[in-house]
């Protein structure tokens, strides 16, 4: 269970962080790029003490890495969709299915 939340924590601090970044450097935001910037990448400095203790609790590099990565391109999936206005196409949504099952052949892990 610890490890679930560990994910999470982590997945949701990113898509904070690529937000904040992504969001900086847009002109709706213009006057808050700086302070965007500083805190995308405080964010990104908790992520690196939690991904910290996800790799010692599995002692392996790869598979964490393969789920944080893939839980990651997800979670931003749907911030770009319903919080940027993204479209999908057929070419993300094929590669959004790739990335799942992915992720399910990882479960056992």
């Amino acid at each position: 269970m610890y490890i679930y939340l560990l994910f999470g924590l982590l997945i949701l601090i990113e898509t904070a962080s690529d937000l904040c970044l992504y969001n900086s450097f847009q002109k709706n935001y213009e006057q808050y790029e700086y302070l965007l910037l500083t805190t995308g990448c405080f964010f990104y400095i908790m992520m690196a003490i939690l991904y910290y203790y996800i790799l010692k609790y599995y002692n392996d590099l790869a598979i964490p890495n393969a789920i944080y990565q893939a839980l990651t391109v997800i979670a931003m999936t749907f911030v770009s969709y319903f919080i940027i206005k993204e479209q999908f196409t057929i070419k993300k949504t094929l590669g959004i299915g790739s990335i799942l099952i992915g992720l399910m052949l990882l479960y056992d892990y």
